[in-house]
């Protein structure tokens, strides 16, 4: 998994996300589509946190690749890395298939011992990875918990996810009582008030991966990978 720097409980946002997304018999809370396209957006925002790209606004939204990084020590961030190139935009690289970071998501964490990889069936053989350490996830849900009741401090990399997770699926569903009750919309619009409030310390970062969110989350729209309310949920 990700290194433990004190975002996520050492856990990178698309590790994160992905667990989230995940059901406890290895089955997916949202549609596979959406699963892709905000796993890749999620992939995008932990390149953006470890320095290694910057996202700038506009249309399309621009990437910044640091011309000093080297080689990522993490999997999932090395995936991402090696497929982008000069010129790249966010809109771009979230349509290329290939930048899917599914399989070594998956494979990081059965490494860590939270998933196993299973078959089942006789005439199709379907493939799941279901939840066998829960512990990682309610730790995650017990921090988003603290987030959302400002028992904790947001950081750029909680704002980021709870809007992925709102875009991806319905984050109030999912995460249930530790939402209290908010509709997506209104969810979204704790996330706004969330960013508006991180410490300018954070600034930089936050920008970079505001942008980066931005730009996945208009372009779902745009091209009807969800339903425009999602909109809202723009940090």
């Amino acid at each position: 998994m990700g290194s433990d720097d004190g975002n996520l409980d050492g856990m990178l946002i698309t590790e994160a996300l992905h667990l989230l997304l995940l059901k406890d018999d290895g089955a997916i809370e949202t549609l596979p589509l959406y699963r892709e396209y905000f796993a890749k957006a999620a992939l995008l925002v932990d390149l953006v946190v470890e320095g290694t790209i910057t996202v700038i606004s506009g249309e399309p939204a621009q990437i910044i690749l640091d011309p000093t990084s080297s080689i990522l020590r993490n999997p999932i961030l090395e995936h991402g890395r090696s497929m982008l190139r000069v010129g790249d935009t966010v809109e771009g690289v979230l349509q290329r298939p290939e930048f899917d970071p599914l399989k070594v998501v998956e494979e990081s964490l059965i490494a860590a011992g939270v998933l196993e990889r299973r078959s089942h069936g006789l005439l199709f053989r379907v493939e799941r990875t279901p939840i066998i350490d829960a512990g990682p996830k309610r730790m995650l849900i017990s921090r988003l918990r603290d987030v959302l009741t400002a028992r904790r401090e947001a950081l750029p990399t909680d704002i980021a996810l709870l809007v992925l997770l709102n875009g991806a699926a319905d984050a109030p569903r999912i995460l249930r009582s530790e939402a209290d009750g908010l509709s997506r919309e209104q969810f979204a619009e704790r996330m706004r008030k969330l960013a508006s409030g991180l410490p300018i310390a954070h600034a930089a970062t936050a920008a970079s991966a505001s942008a980066a969110v931005n730009a996945a989350v208009t372009a779902a729209v745009l091209t009807a990978v969800l339903v425009p309310t999602v909109v809202g949920a723009i940090i």
